[in-house]
């Protein structure tokens, strides 16, 4: 939601609203620090015949330290590759009271 009301988008707290906008954004698949997005380009074929294909970045998620918070990013491997994006810490394992 914050992302949303980021870009510049009004959006009351209702469920209908919020799926809507999250069709919209959160689905896309776009790296969340480069901003990359699939390319397009055609299948060309032996005969020449040339049909539309999509390309689309390798996005993992990452759990990222954000202004000294950990979130949840989609975030295609060159920028984790580059050091664009500085992972979390792993979590400590549970540790049993005795």
């Amino acid at each position: 939601m914050e992302r949303i009301r980021r870009l510049g988008f009004n959006v009351s707290r209702s469920t209908n609203d919020t799926r809507h906008f999250r069709r919209l954004f959160i689905m896309a698949r776009i790296c969340d620090v480069c901003g990359k997005g699939p390319t397009f380009g055609h299948n060309v074929s032996h005969a020449n015949n040339k049909t539309n294909r999509r390309w689309y970045p390798n996005l993992q998620r990452v759990r990222a330290l954000v202004n000294g918070e950990v979130k949840r990013l989609r975030v295609c491997a060159q920028c984790i590759k580059s050091n664009k994006v500085t992972k979390a810490p792993r979590r400590p394992a549970s540790v049993p009271k005795t």
